[in-house]
């Protein structure tokens, strides 16, 4: 999974195998009977055994909380930061226009397109099945004022 791939490599732990479908990335925050705080990571995958990670300057067993945090420093963004870069995602096709109008404007221009392709479909469904009881091609007479009733057609 490609989203766990990300989130190994980012801890430093990655070994580029692709993880398997359905694996478990557990990161763990322990409160050790000293008083101090260890985070682990480990990996579980359905009958596989547990494998827990050695993040880069930790031990074995895991990270105390603060080589955690300086091992993730330089991926922390400040509040300012983080919506600075959500706005940046969506391009400003129309300056001055909410980008929430310009969402509902195009969804209401899906929905007119879905009604005018509907009504059309019914509308030559009905046109064929009207020519079809009349035993010839395309219906054109009703749209020119003609008779249903009229067998023939009139030069």
């Amino acid at each position: 999974d490609t989203t766990l791939a990300g989130i190994l490599t980012t801890l430093g732990v990655y070994d580029g195998i692709q993880t398997p479908y359905a694996t478990v990335i557990m990161l763990e925050l322990w409160r050790r009977d000293s008083g101090d705080y260890e985070v682990t990571l480990s990996q579980h995958h359905q009958e596989d055994e547990l494998v827990v990670f050695q993040m880069p300057g930790c031990n074995k067993t895991g990270c105390s909380l603060e080589q955690f945090h300086k091992l993730n420093q330089q991926y922390e963004l400040t509040e300012k930061q983080y919506f600075a870069h959500c706005q940046d995602s969506w391009p400003d096709f129309v300056p001055g226009l909410s980008k929430n109008v310009i969402f509902m404007l195009l969804c209401l221009m899906s929905l007119i397109f879905v009604s005018l392709t509907t009504t059309l479909t019914v509308c030559v469904y009905r046109l064929r099945a009207a020519s079809s009881l009349h035993g010839h091609g395309y219906v054109i007479e009703p749209l020119l004022g003609q008779d249903y009733g009229s067998n023939s057609i009139e030069t």
